[in-house]
């Protein structure tokens, strides 16, 4: 049986991630810990990347069932996204750059989460935004939700808690829109938002 839930979350433009629970275990406490994969998409965040990927890293100390792993996922940024990276795998050993073409969001999550099944066969897969909008101090809460037996946690901006406010009107129309889409054409109409990306 699949079981979602979405929680609402209100952090100004911060909205939210998506966590997918690839399989069912409670873990013990004398087991060791399960593994947590984070996808992050670039393309010229050099400016965002350095303190996203530290806030990323500090919620570990609130996740005592899972060891986290961050995937940045760089198209080829003429910014130095990928130099930022780079310096941080010195100090950082479970962050991880996978390179390649600017061919689109979609293709990058797809070859994040390919890596991050491939090189750690993760109990756990996140995605959210490198630029700010998805607040990484939501990962622990998504991540006990996971934990309740939930395959699938939303950090949505459509339930009780979650907003869009910095959003502009036309931003908010369309994104309302292209959610309705995606949720009524793709028969998954419990699903209230399809579209956060958190």
């Amino acid at each position: 049986m699949f079981f979602t839930k979405e929680c609402g979350f209100h952090h100004g433009y911060k909205f939210n991630l998506a966590l997918l629970h690839m399989k069912q275990h409670n873990p013990k406490k004398n087991e060791s810990l399960l593994k947590a994969c984070v996808v992050l998409p670039t393309y010229n965040e050099a400016e965002n990347i350095e303190s996203i990927t530290k806030a990323v890293f500090a919620t570990q100390s609130n996740i005592p069932t899972h060891q986290l792993y961050v995937i940045v996922v760089d198209d080829n940024s003429p910014d130095g996204t990928q130099e930022i990276v780079k310096q941080q795998m010195q100090q950082y050993p479970n962050l991880r750059l996978v390179t390649g073409n600017k061919v689109g969001l979609g293709d990058a999550y797809k070859r994040g989460i390919s890596f991050a099944i491939t090189t750690f066969n993760p109990d756990l897969m996140l995605q959210m935004d490198a630029d700010g909008q998805h607040d990484p101090k939501l990962i622990p809460k998504l991540i006990n939700l996971a934990n309740d037996g939930f395959s699938l946690v939303i950090g949505s901006r459509f339930v009780a808690g979650g907003s869009t406010p910095d959003f502009s009107i036309w931003r908010k129309f369309l994104s309302i829109l292209g959610n309705f889409l995606v949720r009524y054409l793709g028969g998954i109409k419990h699903v209230k938002d399809c579209t956060s990306g958190f």
